[in-house]
Order: structure tokens, then C-alpha cells, then sequence
């Protein structure tokens, strides 16, 4: 599907301090700034968006909102008072923005979980590797020979990891650190996963340095507690391979059709 323009491109578009812009420049702008592709790609999701609630027709109800309104006002206090008639759907001006605001959340949130979860137990095993948290203290240093040094004192004389890492490693964190099992370097991974925790693994070269890891853990997340995370993963793919195409003319005059 291609979008054509409907507005004459020389045509002012917004004003910035008194002054008009029109398409041609503000295209130039975002093209420069390198965000005229992320501009145009939420255009297209919330195209896609739009289209598929009016096909499914998914509404919400008053106690849907109440309850998302009373979360949102307890976390972050976003309405200081909400009188009984901004309840009841007689919204004022300050209001009347954020309960849409609420509405179209709620709505979309229904969309994810309609579109998301007959796929969420596949997903899920495909995408365990991702989903695993792999917890690691580590020490990076740049020769072979530094790093066998270190393992020894390490694991035959007990030396304290956290001592080594603050006085010899390149890199400035020295505490544990969080990642994905699956965004591990391959070298890493394979090592991590036959590791048991409070194992001392390495030396393991990677990228021209050489790492010693202690394993401290390995967080399997469950279908359930991966769930959230797992939605949102799956709901943009599908806003990805879903997008349709749209003909953007540039601030050059030619066009550009973004995919």
C-alpha cells in the first residue's frame, strides 16, 4: 500500500519562532538529524495501529479506565484531583487529552494481547536464549599472560574477585553485571552454560582481550513472569513486518518510499 502526500510540499507546515516551515525543510531537518526514518516508521505503526482497532473493534469499558486512571494517579500522580464528573466521563480541558491518552493505551494493550498470545508458547521457546538473565562478575584484561596469572591467584589462593577486577580490569564496573544469555558472545555463552555458579571461567579471549568471569547466576524467566516482555517483543515484529509503504516526497523533490 503507498500513502501519497496531501498537501502541497512547499506549503507552510508548522511555525518556529515566528518564521514558517514547510515540508521541504522540515524533511531536510529530520533527514540531518538522521531521524526522518523513525519519524516516518511511527507513522506507519500507528497507521497499522488505528486501522487494526477499527477492524476489531475493541472498545473498553468505565471500570477499565477507573482502574488505569487510579494506577496512574497513585505512580505518578499524573492528576492531582479528579473530580466526579471527569469520573463519569464529563472530561474538562486538562482531562479531557489524558483520559484519551488512557483510552488508547487500554485499547492497544487489548490489540497486543489479541494479536500476541496464541504465538506467546512458541515464542517462548524460540526465544528462551533471549529471555535468560545470565548474572556475571567479570575481569577484562589485554594480555594472556595477565589473565592466567589472575586465575590462579583466583582459584588457588582464594584471592577476592571483586580486589582483582577494582585493581587490574580495563573496564570500570567491577560489580555484577546483568545481560541476556543470548546476546552473549558465542565463546562466553558456551562456557556460561556449562558453568556452575561461583565457577571461575576463562581465560576467554574475545574482541582482542581476555575475559575472566565468576558466574553468580542463571535466571530462567517463566512463560508467565516472561510474558510482558515477550509482547512487546512479538507486537513489534508485527508492526514491522506488517507496515505498509509510504511514498514520502523529499526535501529534494523526489520521492522515497520507506518499507
Amino acid at each position: 500500500m503507498t500513502t501519497q502526500s496531501t498537501f502541497p510540499i512547499s506549503s507552510p507546515v508548522l511555525t518556529l519562532s515566528g518564521v514558517p516551515l514547510d515540508w521541504n525543510t522540515i524533511s531536510l531537518y529530520l533527514r540531518r538529524a538522521g531521524l526522518l526514518d523513525v519519524v516516518f516508521n511511527a507513522i506507519q505503526d500507528q497507521y497499522l495501529i488505528q486501522q487494526a482497532l477499527a477492524e476489531t473493534m475493541i472498545t473498553v469499558d468505565s471500570v477499565e479506565i477507573e482502574k488505569e486512571l487510579l494506577q496512574r494517579q497513585s505512580q505518578n500522580h499524573m492528576f492531582e484531583t479528579i473530580s466526579q464528573d471527569e469520573k463519569k466521563g464529563s472530561r474538562g480541558s486538562v482531562s479531557h487529552t489524558s483520559l484519551d491518552e488512557i483510552i488508547y493505551h487500554l485499547q492497544v494493550k487489548k490489540l497486543m494481547e489479541k494479536i500476541v498470545t496464541p504465538r506467546l508458547p512458541q515464542a517462548y521457546i524460540s526465544k528462551k536464549l533471549l529471555l535468560d538473565q545470565v548474572i556475571l562478575s567479570r575481569i577484562v584484561v589485554a594480555e594472556k599472560n595477565e589473565a592466567e596469572e589472575l586465575y590462579i591467584q583466583l582459584v588457588e589462593e582464594k584471592a577476592s574477585f571483586t580486589m582483582l577486577a577494582q585493581t587490574y580490569s580495563l573496564l570500570s564496573d567491577t560489580g555484577q553485571i546483568i545481560c541476556s544469555r543470548g546476546k552473549l558472545p558465542i565463546v562466553i555463552r558456551a562456557a556460561v552454560d556449562t558453568a556452575d555458579p561461583n565457577q571461575i571461567i576463562g581465560p576467554l579471549s574475545v574482541e582482542g582481550v581476555w575475559y575472566l568471569l565468576r558466574l553468580e547466576a542463571i535466571h530462567s524467566l517463566s512463560l508467565k513472569e516472561a510474558q510482558e516482555q515477550l509482547t512487546e517483543i512479538l507486537f513489534k515484529e508485527w508492526l514491522h513486518n506488517h507496515r505498509p509503504s509510504i511514498d514520502v516526497p523529499s526535501a529534494l523533490g523526489d520521492h522515497h518510499v520507506f518499507c
